[in-house]
Protein backbone atom coordinates (compact mmCIF):
# COMPACT_ATOMS: atom_id res chain seq x y z
CA UNK A 1 0.00 0.00 0.00
CA UNK A 2 1.44 3.01 -1.09
CA UNK A 3 0.97 7.18 0.86
CA UNK A 4 1.93 10.19 -1.16
CA UNK A 5 0.95 13.15 0.31
CA UNK A 6 1.38 16.77 -1.26
CA UNK A 7 4.44 18.80 -0.78
CA UNK A 8 5.01 21.88 2.05
CA UNK A 9 8.32 23.47 3.47
CA UNK A 10 9.81 22.06 6.48
CA UNK A 11 12.01 22.84 9.17
CA UNK A 12 15.46 21.10 10.01
CA UNK A 13 15.52 19.35 13.78
CA UNK A 14 17.96 17.03 14.75
CA UNK A 15 17.42 13.43 14.79
CA UNK A 16 17.80 12.71 18.54
CA UNK A 17 19.53 8.88 18.96
CA UNK A 18 20.04 6.93 21.49
CA UNK A 19 23.41 4.23 21.58
CA UNK A 20 22.30 0.48 21.76
CA UNK A 21 24.39 -2.52 21.85
CA UNK A 22 23.73 -4.81 18.72
CA UNK A 23 25.49 -6.89 16.66
CA UNK A 24 26.39 -5.31 13.28
CA UNK A 25 25.86 -7.35 9.99
CA UNK A 26 28.70 -6.72 7.54
CA UNK A 27 26.28 -7.61 4.52
CA UNK A 28 23.48 -5.37 5.45
CA UNK A 29 25.61 -2.56 6.34
CA UNK A 30 27.07 -3.27 2.86
CA UNK A 31 23.16 -2.91 1.16
CA UNK A 32 22.40 0.27 3.21
CA UNK A 33 25.83 2.06 1.08
CA UNK A 34 24.43 0.75 -1.90
CA UNK A 35 20.99 2.15 -1.14
CA UNK A 36 22.24 5.22 0.01
CA UNK A 37 24.20 5.59 -3.58
CA UNK A 38 21.70 4.33 -5.84
CA UNK A 39 18.45 6.83 -3.95
CA UNK A 40 20.72 9.82 -4.73
CA UNK A 41 19.55 10.70 -7.88
CA UNK A 42 15.72 10.04 -6.79
CA UNK A 43 16.01 11.14 -3.05
CA UNK A 44 18.43 13.05 -0.75
CA UNK A 45 19.25 9.13 1.66
CA UNK A 46 19.67 12.04 4.35
CA UNK A 47 19.11 9.00 6.98
CA UNK A 48 19.01 5.40 6.31
CA UNK A 49 18.43 2.50 8.95
CA UNK A 50 17.43 -1.14 9.33
CA UNK A 51 14.70 -1.17 12.12
CA UNK A 52 14.08 -3.95 14.09
CA UNK A 53 10.79 -5.91 14.72
CA UNK A 54 8.12 -3.82 16.83
CA UNK A 55 8.65 -4.44 20.89
CA UNK A 56 4.41 -4.78 21.83
CA UNK A 57 5.50 -4.09 25.34
CA UNK A 58 8.00 -0.70 25.42
CA UNK A 59 6.01 0.43 22.17
CA UNK A 60 9.74 1.18 20.62
CA UNK A 61 11.75 -0.06 17.60
CA UNK A 62 15.30 -0.82 17.94
CA UNK A 63 17.25 0.85 14.50
CA UNK A 64 19.99 -1.51 14.74
CA UNK A 65 21.99 -0.60 11.53
CA UNK A 66 21.94 3.04 9.90
CA UNK A 67 23.39 5.75 7.89
CA UNK A 68 23.27 9.16 8.77
CA UNK A 69 24.71 11.93 6.44
CA UNK A 70 26.06 8.92 4.29
CA UNK A 71 28.53 7.80 7.44
CA UNK A 72 27.69 4.89 9.45
CA UNK A 73 25.92 6.06 12.68
CA UNK A 74 24.97 4.57 16.16
CA UNK A 75 22.06 2.25 16.74
CA UNK A 76 19.33 4.31 18.72
CA UNK A 77 15.54 3.59 19.20
CA UNK A 78 12.45 5.11 18.68
CA UNK A 79 8.77 5.86 19.71
CA UNK A 80 6.46 3.22 17.26
CA UNK A 81 3.29 5.16 17.80
CA UNK A 82 5.06 8.61 16.60
CA UNK A 83 6.74 7.13 13.53
CA UNK A 84 5.64 6.78 9.91
CA UNK A 85 7.25 2.94 10.21
CA UNK A 86 3.84 2.26 12.14
CA UNK A 87 2.29 2.60 8.95
CA UNK A 88 4.90 -0.19 7.22
CA UNK A 89 4.01 -2.76 9.58
CA UNK A 90 0.37 -2.93 8.80
CA UNK A 91 0.44 -1.91 5.39
CA UNK A 92 3.45 -3.12 3.44
CA UNK A 93 5.71 -0.04 1.81
CA UNK A 94 4.65 2.85 2.54
CA UNK A 95 5.78 6.38 1.04
CA UNK A 96 5.48 9.80 2.06
CA UNK A 97 7.14 12.02 -0.83
CA UNK A 98 6.92 15.26 1.21
CA UNK A 99 5.46 17.35 3.90
CA UNK A 100 6.44 14.91 6.92
CA UNK A 101 6.03 16.37 9.29
CA UNK A 102 3.04 17.27 9.27
CA UNK A 103 1.67 13.87 9.66
CA UNK A 104 4.41 13.43 11.97
CA UNK A 105 5.43 15.99 14.22
CA UNK A 106 8.15 14.33 16.03
CA UNK A 107 9.95 14.02 12.76
CA UNK A 108 10.07 17.81 12.51
CA UNK A 109 12.76 18.67 9.96
CA UNK A 110 12.63 15.63 7.79
CA UNK A 111 10.53 15.89 4.45
CA UNK A 112 10.39 12.37 3.08
CA UNK A 113 10.01 8.66 4.11
CA UNK A 114 10.31 5.89 2.60
CA UNK A 115 9.93 2.70 4.68
CA UNK A 116 9.92 -1.20 3.50
CA UNK A 117 8.98 -4.46 4.95
CA UNK A 118 11.61 -7.25 5.17
CA UNK A 119 10.11 -10.50 4.85
CA UNK A 120 11.76 -13.71 5.87
CA UNK A 121 9.83 -16.95 5.49
CA UNK A 122 6.73 -15.53 5.19
CA UNK A 123 7.05 -13.09 8.25
CA UNK A 124 8.26 -9.61 8.54
CA UNK A 125 11.27 -9.39 10.20
CA UNK A 126 11.69 -5.57 10.46
CA UNK A 127 11.90 -2.97 7.75
CA UNK A 128 13.78 -0.75 6.05
CA UNK A 129 13.62 3.44 6.11
CA UNK A 130 14.92 6.11 4.78
CA UNK A 131 14.37 9.95 5.70
CA UNK A 132 15.28 12.95 3.57
CA UNK A 133 15.27 16.83 4.31
CA UNK A 134 14.02 17.47 1.14
CA UNK A 135 11.08 16.02 -1.12
CA UNK A 136 11.34 12.97 -3.18
CA UNK A 137 11.63 13.62 -6.52
CA UNK A 138 10.69 10.23 -8.38
CA UNK A 139 8.66 8.26 -5.61
CA UNK A 140 8.06 5.16 -7.85
CA UNK A 141 12.01 5.01 -8.52
CA UNK A 142 12.44 5.35 -4.57
CA UNK A 143 10.04 2.91 -3.55
CA UNK A 144 11.53 0.17 -6.24
CA UNK A 145 14.81 0.98 -5.17
CA UNK A 146 14.16 0.53 -1.36
CA UNK A 147 12.13 -2.48 -1.88
CA UNK A 148 14.87 -4.27 -3.93
CA UNK A 149 16.93 -3.25 -1.34
CA UNK A 150 14.47 -4.83 1.76
CA UNK A 151 14.47 -8.21 -0.32
CA UNK A 152 17.67 -8.42 -0.29
CA UNK A 153 18.39 -8.63 2.95
CA UNK A 154 15.42 -10.83 3.41
CA UNK A 155 17.30 -12.75 0.94
CA UNK A 156 20.79 -12.60 2.82
CA UNK A 157 18.85 -13.68 6.40
CA UNK A 158 16.76 -16.50 4.92
CA UNK A 159 20.48 -17.85 3.48
CA UNK A 160 21.54 -17.41 7.40
CA UNK A 161 18.60 -19.10 8.58
CA UNK A 162 18.98 -21.99 6.38
CA UNK A 163 22.77 -22.28 7.08
CA UNK A 164 21.35 -22.05 10.31
CA UNK A 165 19.48 -24.90 10.21
CA UNK A 166 21.70 -26.87 8.31
CA UNK A 167 24.20 -26.38 11.61
CA UNK A 168 21.01 -27.75 13.45
CA UNK A 169 20.78 -30.78 11.25
CA UNK A 170 24.28 -31.79 11.56
CA UNK A 171 24.62 -31.40 15.11
CA UNK A 172 21.28 -33.55 15.19
CA UNK A 173 23.30 -36.28 12.85
CA UNK A 174 25.93 -35.93 15.18
CA UNK A 175 23.39 -36.72 18.20
CA UNK A 176 22.49 -39.69 16.46
CA UNK A 177 25.52 -41.14 15.30
CA UNK A 178 26.47 -40.66 18.87
CA UNK A 179 23.31 -42.90 19.44
CA UNK A 180 24.11 -45.40 17.21
CA UNK A 181 27.28 -45.64 19.04
CA UNK A 182 26.27 -46.02 22.05
CA UNK A 183 23.43 -48.37 21.13
CA UNK A 184 25.85 -50.69 19.13
CA UNK A 185 28.28 -50.83 22.16
CA UNK A 186 25.49 -51.98 23.96
CA UNK A 187 24.59 -54.90 21.36
CA UNK A 188 27.67 -55.49 21.10
CA UNK A 189 28.21 -56.19 25.45
CA UNK A 190 24.78 -58.58 24.98
CA UNK A 191 26.99 -60.63 22.22
CA UNK A 192 30.24 -60.61 24.35
CA UNK A 193 27.71 -62.21 27.48
CA UNK A 194 25.91 -64.43 25.13
CA UNK A 195 29.38 -65.37 24.16
CA UNK A 196 30.47 -66.21 27.44
CA UNK A 197 27.25 -67.73 28.32
CA UNK A 198 27.60 -70.55 25.93
CA UNK A 199 31.14 -70.79 27.07
CA UNK A 200 30.26 -71.57 30.10
CA UNK A 201 27.12 -74.01 28.96
CA UNK A 202 29.32 -76.19 27.15
CA UNK A 203 32.06 -76.30 29.66
CA UNK A 204 29.32 -77.52 32.82
CA UNK A 205 27.96 -79.76 30.40
CA UNK A 206 31.03 -81.67 29.47
CA UNK A 207 31.78 -82.62 33.07
CA UNK A 208 28.68 -84.02 33.61
CA UNK A 209 28.77 -86.27 29.93
CA UNK A 210 32.11 -86.95 30.69
CA UNK A 211 30.53 -88.52 33.74
CA UNK A 212 27.66 -90.41 31.75
CA UNK A 213 30.17 -91.80 29.15
CA UNK A 214 32.41 -93.74 31.89
CA UNK A 215 29.16 -95.33 33.28
CA UNK A 216 27.83 -96.04 29.93
CA UNK A 217 31.36 -97.60 29.56
CA UNK A 218 30.97 -99.49 32.79
CA UNK A 219 27.25 -100.80 32.06
CA UNK A 220 28.77 -102.43 29.02
CA UNK A 221 31.51 -104.19 31.12
CA UNK A 222 28.50 -105.01 33.09
CA UNK A 223 26.25 -106.77 30.35
CA UNK A 224 28.36 -109.72 29.95
CA UNK A 225 27.93 -110.93 33.56
CA UNK A 226 24.51 -110.80 33.14
CA UNK A 227 22.53 -114.05 32.31
CA UNK A 228 20.61 -114.88 28.39
CA UNK A 229 20.96 -112.71 25.21
CA UNK A 230 22.35 -109.76 26.29
CA UNK A 231 22.88 -108.08 22.47
CA UNK A 232 19.79 -106.17 22.18
CA UNK A 233 20.78 -104.12 25.52
CA UNK A 234 24.90 -104.20 24.12
CA UNK A 235 23.52 -102.46 20.59
CA UNK A 236 21.17 -99.95 23.09
CA UNK A 237 23.93 -99.17 25.30
CA UNK A 238 26.88 -98.40 22.20
CA UNK A 239 23.98 -96.60 20.65
CA UNK A 240 23.64 -94.37 23.65
CA UNK A 241 27.13 -94.10 23.45
CA UNK A 242 27.54 -93.43 20.38
CA UNK A 243 25.39 -90.32 20.69
CA UNK A 244 27.34 -89.16 23.97
CA UNK A 245 30.54 -88.97 21.85
CA UNK A 246 29.15 -87.03 19.25
CA UNK A 247 27.96 -84.69 22.29
CA UNK A 248 31.06 -84.20 23.30
CA UNK A 249 32.26 -83.35 20.42
CA UNK A 250 29.98 -80.63 19.75
CA UNK A 251 30.72 -79.38 22.73
CA UNK A 252 34.49 -79.29 22.18
CA UNK A 253 34.05 -77.54 19.13
CA UNK A 254 31.59 -74.69 20.70
CA UNK A 255 34.23 -74.29 23.39
CA UNK A 256 36.87 -73.80 20.75
CA UNK A 257 34.67 -71.35 19.18
CA UNK A 258 34.46 -68.82 22.26
CA UNK A 259 38.00 -69.45 22.66
CA UNK A 260 38.41 -68.27 19.26
CA UNK A 261 37.83 -64.59 18.99
CA UNK A 262 37.02 -64.45 14.96
CA UNK A 263 34.38 -67.31 16.17
CA UNK A 264 35.74 -68.89 13.09
CA UNK A 265 34.77 -73.18 12.62
CA UNK A 266 37.56 -75.76 11.94
CA UNK A 267 36.65 -77.71 9.66
CA UNK A 268 38.44 -81.73 9.74
CA UNK A 269 37.07 -82.38 5.56
CA UNK A 270 37.22 -86.23 5.20
CA UNK A 271 34.98 -87.95 2.27
CA UNK A 272 31.52 -88.52 3.51
CA UNK A 273 28.51 -90.07 2.59
CA UNK A 274 25.99 -87.43 2.86
CA UNK A 275 22.82 -90.26 2.71
CA UNK A 276 24.23 -91.66 5.47
CA UNK A 277 24.61 -88.92 7.40
CA UNK A 278 21.10 -87.80 6.81
CA UNK A 279 19.87 -91.24 7.77
CA UNK A 280 21.28 -90.41 11.00
CA UNK A 281 19.70 -87.41 11.55
CA UNK A 282 16.49 -89.20 10.96
CA UNK A 283 17.53 -91.92 13.28
CA UNK A 284 17.95 -89.21 16.10
CA UNK A 285 14.47 -87.65 15.71
CA UNK A 286 12.51 -91.20 15.32
CA UNK A 287 11.37 -91.24 18.60
CA UNK A 288 10.26 -87.56 18.87
CA UNK A 289 8.42 -87.65 15.22
CA UNK A 290 7.27 -91.40 16.74
CA UNK A 291 5.55 -89.43 19.88
CA UNK A 292 3.96 -86.60 17.78
CA UNK A 293 2.65 -89.49 14.68
CA UNK A 294 4.89 -87.41 12.26
CA UNK A 295 5.92 -89.26 9.87
CA UNK A 296 9.51 -89.33 8.51
CA UNK A 297 9.78 -90.11 4.75
CA UNK A 298 13.33 -89.92 2.93
CA UNK A 299 14.44 -89.92 -0.52
CA UNK A 300 18.25 -91.59 -0.05
CA UNK A 301 18.75 -93.80 -2.94
CA UNK A 302 21.47 -91.52 -5.05
CA UNK A 303 24.90 -92.06 -2.98
CA UNK A 304 26.46 -88.43 -2.50
CA UNK A 305 29.89 -88.46 -1.52
CA UNK A 306 31.61 -84.97 -0.65
CA UNK A 307 34.52 -83.75 1.24
CA UNK A 308 33.56 -82.24 4.39
CA UNK A 309 33.43 -82.02 8.38
CA UNK A 310 30.49 -85.41 8.64
CA UNK A 311 30.41 -84.20 12.22
CA UNK A 312 29.12 -80.55 11.78
CA UNK A 313 27.39 -81.38 8.37
CA UNK A 314 25.37 -84.10 10.66
CA UNK A 315 24.71 -81.66 13.41
CA UNK A 316 23.83 -79.10 10.48
CA UNK A 317 21.16 -81.84 9.27
CA UNK A 318 20.31 -82.79 12.88
CA UNK A 319 19.15 -79.26 13.38
CA UNK A 320 16.96 -79.11 10.51
CA UNK A 321 15.00 -82.15 11.28
CA UNK A 322 14.95 -81.64 14.77
CA UNK A 323 12.91 -77.96 13.86
CA UNK A 324 10.84 -80.23 11.38
CA UNK A 325 9.28 -82.24 14.19
CA UNK A 326 9.67 -79.52 16.66
CA UNK A 327 6.97 -77.23 14.74
CA UNK A 328 4.93 -79.46 12.50
CA UNK A 329 1.70 -80.73 14.27
CA UNK A 330 0.75 -84.14 15.58
CA UNK A 331 0.10 -86.17 12.26
CA UNK A 332 2.06 -83.81 9.99
CA UNK A 333 4.94 -85.00 7.88
CA UNK A 334 8.49 -84.64 7.41
CA UNK A 335 10.48 -85.48 4.46
CA UNK A 336 14.62 -85.50 3.89
CA UNK A 337 16.38 -85.88 0.61
CA UNK A 338 19.52 -85.65 -1.12
CA UNK A 339 20.50 -84.88 -4.45
CA UNK A 340 24.19 -83.39 -6.39
CA UNK A 341 24.81 -81.92 -9.49
CA UNK A 342 28.39 -81.82 -11.02
CA UNK A 343 29.64 -79.31 -8.43
CA UNK A 344 27.40 -79.12 -5.11
CA UNK A 345 24.99 -81.56 -3.23
CA UNK A 346 21.96 -80.36 -2.02
CA UNK A 347 20.06 -81.61 1.38
CA UNK A 348 16.23 -80.85 1.38
CA UNK A 349 14.44 -80.82 4.70
CA UNK A 350 10.63 -80.06 4.17
CA UNK A 351 7.83 -80.55 6.29
CA UNK A 352 3.80 -79.82 6.37
CA UNK A 353 4.20 -77.92 9.35
CA UNK A 354 3.06 -74.02 10.72
CA UNK A 355 5.22 -72.61 7.88
CA UNK A 356 6.89 -69.11 8.24
CA UNK A 357 5.35 -65.22 7.38
CA UNK A 358 7.35 -62.95 5.61
CA UNK A 359 9.31 -61.37 8.76
CA UNK A 360 10.52 -64.81 9.88
CA UNK A 361 12.12 -65.26 6.55
CA UNK A 362 14.02 -61.97 6.76
CA UNK A 363 15.53 -62.77 10.24
CA UNK A 364 15.80 -66.76 10.33
CA UNK A 365 19.33 -67.26 10.66
CA UNK A 366 20.36 -64.92 12.84
CA UNK A 367 20.99 -66.09 16.61
CA UNK A 368 18.65 -65.75 19.45
CA UNK A 369 15.44 -65.01 16.88
CA UNK A 370 11.71 -65.51 18.42
CA UNK A 371 9.70 -66.05 15.09
CA UNK A 372 6.02 -66.58 14.85
CA UNK A 373 5.87 -70.37 14.73
CA UNK A 374 6.03 -72.66 18.16
CA UNK A 375 6.81 -75.84 18.97
CA UNK A 376 3.52 -78.23 18.88
CA UNK A 377 4.18 -79.86 21.70
CA UNK A 378 6.10 -77.58 24.55
CA UNK A 379 9.58 -78.46 23.38
CA UNK A 380 12.26 -75.79 24.34
CA UNK A 381 13.83 -73.52 21.80
CA UNK A 382 17.03 -71.06 22.26
CA UNK A 383 17.20 -69.76 18.94
CA UNK A 384 20.66 -70.64 18.38
CA UNK A 385 20.12 -73.98 15.85
CA UNK A 386 19.02 -72.32 12.28
CA UNK A 387 21.82 -69.77 12.88
CA UNK A 388 24.32 -72.57 13.98
CA UNK A 389 22.98 -74.36 10.37
CA UNK A 390 24.20 -71.07 8.60
CA UNK A 391 27.76 -70.95 10.13
CA UNK A 392 28.52 -74.76 9.61
CA UNK A 393 27.26 -74.31 5.72
CA UNK A 394 29.09 -71.11 5.43
CA UNK A 395 32.16 -72.19 6.50
CA UNK A 396 31.73 -75.43 3.98
CA UNK A 397 31.62 -73.05 1.44
CA UNK A 398 27.89 -73.33 1.08
CA UNK A 399 24.48 -71.77 1.31
CA UNK A 400 21.48 -72.50 2.84
CA UNK A 401 17.70 -71.49 2.21
CA UNK A 402 14.41 -71.37 3.50
CA UNK A 403 11.21 -70.94 1.71
CA UNK A 404 7.29 -71.27 2.90
CA UNK A 405 4.06 -70.26 1.32
CA UNK A 406 3.27 -68.78 4.51
CA UNK A 407 1.09 -69.62 7.76
CA UNK A 408 0.45 -73.26 7.56
CA UNK A 409 1.10 -73.81 4.46
CA UNK A 410 4.84 -75.84 5.77
CA UNK A 411 8.55 -74.82 5.18
CA UNK A 412 11.17 -75.84 2.89
CA UNK A 413 15.62 -75.69 4.09
CA UNK A 414 17.73 -76.37 1.43
CA UNK A 415 21.79 -76.55 2.27
CA UNK A 416 23.68 -76.37 -0.81
CA UNK A 417 27.60 -78.01 -0.15
CA UNK A 418 30.49 -77.75 -2.70
CA UNK A 419 31.76 -81.29 -3.35
CA UNK A 420 35.00 -80.67 -2.85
Amino acid sequence: MLHFLDCTDATEPPVTRVELPGETRATELQTLRRLSTALRHVMAPDLVFVAGAFDEETRQIIARLAFADGAQDDPFVYDFDTSPCQLVHPAGTVIIPCDLARLFPEEDGFEAYIGAPIVVSGRMDGHIAVMSRQPCRDPESARAIVELAAERIAIERQAEGTETERDELFRALHASDDHLRHRYCALREVNEFKTRLLGMIAHDLRNPLSAIMIQLELIDTLVDRLPGNTEKLRGRCAGVLEQAERMAAIISATLDRVRNETGALTLERRPSDLGGLAKIALDLNAEAARRKTIALRHDLTEIVTASIDPDLVLQAIDNLVSNAVKYTHPGGRVTVSVSCDAESAEIMVADTGQGLEQGDLKRIFRRFQTLSARPTAGEPSLGLGLANVKEIVAAHGGRVFAASEGRNRGACFRIRIPLS
